[in-house]
């Protein structure tokens, strides 16, 4: 993240908007999230629910989940937070979404990562609105804590490709922040013991770029080991 690059580790991790001065990832990156339950309880269990933007005028955005460190190898969202037990982490299965498999794309798949707690339960996706349209998605996980203390539950973002869903209808054809991902829900086992708001974080599409190579062939007269001199001109469309 950033240029010159800078891991998601301590403060690298930021709540708000990334833009192009931040951030800078390809289509088919994931993009790293973190929640942080704090003062939770053992023997209390806890319900977290995640939305974020499927698509937008029929271009898709974030299209599924993955491990939230699937691009950025090496980010820790254990770090800086007060109370986390950082220790081994418990990895959950993510689902596949039927929504995206039914349109004939395959999710990479990967993991809810969990520091202090565990997965208890993962529901089944909720979508709103139509992908020839505007839509979000949602997923409710619920979580146990191995010790009292904060707990951190990590996953991923991936952006769609053109690959998989057109030359315009992926992430880079949609104007603004459409990347948005954000907790919209929040329960435990003692409601006295709960609160949250709506934690929205959002991805500018300044930000993304489509992966590309240039491939440049000569035919050599007579065909024999030679030297040329090239000076491309390249143009984006």
């Amino acid at each position: 993240m950033g240029d010159p690059e800078e891991q998601c580790t301590g403060s690298a991790w930021q709540n708000g908007n990334l833009g192009q001065s931040q951030a800078h990832y390809q289509e088919g990156d994931t993009v790293p999230y973190r929640a942080i339950i704090a003062n939770a309880q053992l023997g209390e269990e806890y319900t977290v629910t995640i939305e974020w933007d499927t698509t937008k005028d029929g271009k898709h955005a974030i299209d599924y989940l993955k491990t939230f460190n699937a691009t950025e190898e090496t980010a820790d969202p254990c770090t800086g937070v007060a109370g986390a037990i950082c220790g081994g982490p418990t990895l959950e299965p993510i689902p596949n979404d039927p929504n995206v498999v039914s349109e004939g794309v395959t999710p990479s798949g990967g993991s809810f990562t969990t520091y202090n707690g565990h997965v208890t339960n993962v529901s089944g996706y909720t979508r709103t609105g139509s992908y020839e349209g505007s839509s979000s998605t949602k997923i409710v996980i619920t979580i146990a804590p191995n010790a009292d203390g904060s707990i951190v539950l990590a996953w991923g973002g991936h952006i769609a490709t053109r690959a998989d869903w057109g030359a315009d209808s992926s992430a880079v054809a949609i104007p603004g922040s459409p990347y948005h991902m954000r907790l919209v829900g929040f329960s435990c086992s003692n409601p006295t013991n709960c609160s949250v708001g709506n934690q929205d974080r959002s991805l500018s599409s300044e930000a993304i770029i489509f992966p590309a190579h240039v491939t440049i062939t000569k035919l050599a007269v007579p065909q024999s080991e030679q030297r040329f001199l090239h000076s491309p001109q390249l143009a984006l469309d």
